[in-house]
C-alpha cells in the first residue's frame, strides 16, 4: 500500500496512543532533556518548526547545544537498546566554526574552562576529564555544518548528511545569517518548515531579537520582538523565548552618590547583591506558541559559565 494512504497516519496516530499508555511521562516527540518544559511541549514533533528568539547573553546558543546534545543521546540510548533507531541531530552554527562549538559541548560532560583552552591544561585530572569527555562525545551522532548561508546550501547540507546517516532533528544558529542579502525572514521560515515536513523531522530555528526591545520597560520578549517576523502566514508550530532577568540586574551596578554616607552606599550595594545571588543561575523559558500543547514560563536552572541548562530545583 502507497505511504501517502491514510492507514499510515491511522497506524502512526495508534502507535503514540498505545506508546503515551506505557509512556505516561515520556514525550511522544523528542525530548529536551528538561522534564517540565517537555511536558508542556510533548517533546519536539516530527515535521514541527521551532523558533527559539533571545537577546545576546540570554544562553539561546547553549540552549541549543544542550537540546541537540540530549536529543543525540536519546538516539544513541535507543540504538544501544537495539530499537532500530540509527539517526542523527544535525546543527548548523553559521556565525562560528564547528571547532569553536567543541568546548560549549565539553562543557556539558566535564568543567573546562576557556582559560584552559588558551593557556593549555595545567592539571592532569581535568585534562583526563576533557579526553574522556571528547571520546565519549566522539560516539554521539551529531553533525556539525557552518554551511548554511542559503537556503539551497542548507537543502544540499541536509541531504549530503542524510545521505551518511538519517537526519532525525536540525537546528540552526541563527535566521538571520541565511540569506543575509534579504529581510524577508518569513520566506524563509516558510521554506524550512516545508524542509521540515519533507524530512519528517523537527527543525529547529535560532533567532534575534529587536534592539527597541532594550529601551521597553518590560523586557520580556514577545513575538513581535523577533527580528522580521510577522503572524501573517506565519509557518512556525513553537514560538519560544529565553529570558534572565539577571542580564539586566548586572547592568544596574550601584554607584556610590556623591555625599552618599558609606554605610548607606554599602547597604544598598549588599542588598543589590543578595538580589543578583538568589537570580543568577534562573532562566525563564516562555512559550510564547504552541500549536500542539500548553503555552506558558517555565522556570529552568541556568549555569553560564558552563552553558548548562536543568530543571530548576525544587
Amino acid at each position: 500500500m502507497h505511504k501517502n494512504h491514510i492507514s499510515t497516519s491511522l497506524n502512526d496516530f495508534l502507535n503514540e496512543i498505545e506508546f503515551k499508555k506505557n509512556h505516561p511521562h515520556t514525550p511522544v516527540g523528542l525530548p529536551s532533556g528538561l522534564r517540565i518544559f517537555d511536558t508542556y511541549t510533548n517533546g519536539f514533533q516530527k515535521g514541527d518548526l521551532i523558533l527559539i528568539g533571545a537577546h545576546p547573553a540570554m544562553g539561546k546558543t547553549a540552549f541549543a547545544i544542550n537540546i541537540a546534545y540530549n536529543i543525540s543521546k536519546y538516539f544513541f540510548d535507543l540504538e544501544k537498546e537495539n530499537q532500530s533507531i540509527d539517526k542523527c541531530v544535525l546543527y548548523f552554527t553559521l556565525d562560528g566554526t564547528n571547532l569553536s562549538l567543541i568546548p560549549r559541548f565539553i562543557n556539558l560532560e566535564t568543567e573546562f574552562s576557556h582559560w584552559d583552552r588558551i593557556n593549555g591544561i595545567k592539571d592532569a585530572q581535568t585534562e583526563e576529564n576533557v579526553i574522556n569527555s571528547c571520546l565519549s562525545l566522539s560516539k554521539l551522532p551529531i553533525y556539525l555544518s557552518n554551511k548554511g548561508n542559503t537556503i539551497k546550501e542548507i537543502k544540499e547540507e541536509i541531504q549530503i548528511v542524510n545521505s551518511e546517516q538519517q537526519i532525525g532533528c536540525i537546528i540552526i544558529d541563527y535566521l538571520q545569517l541565511i540569506e543575509k542579502d534579504t529581510d524577508n525572514y518569513m520566506a524563509i521560515l516558510n521554506e524550512l518548515k516545508k524542509t521540515a515536513i519533507r524530512m519528517n523531522v523537527p527543525i529547529m530555528v535560532l533567532s534575534q531579537l529587536k534592539r527597541t526591545l532594550e529601551y521597553r520597560k518590560n523586557k520580556i520578549p514577545k513575538w513581535f520582538d523577533i527580528v522580521g517576523y510577522t503572524q501573517k502566514n506565519d509557518p512556525t508550530d513553537k514560538i519560544i523565548f529565553l529570558y534572565r532577568k539577571i542580564y539586566y540586574l548586572l547592568n544596574q551596578l550601584p554607584r556610590k552618590q556623591k555625599y552618599e554616607p558609606q554605610n548607606h552606599f554599602e547597604q544598598r550595594y549588599k542588598k543589590w547583591e543578595n538580589k543578583c545571588d538568589k537570580i543568577r543561575n534562573k532562566c525563564k523559558i516562555i512559550i510564547a506558541k504552541n500549536n500542539l500543547g500548553h503555552i506558558g514560563d517555565i522556570g529552568v536552572s541556568f549555569d553560564f559559565m558552563r552553558g548548562i541548562f536543568r530543571d530548576a530545583e525544587e
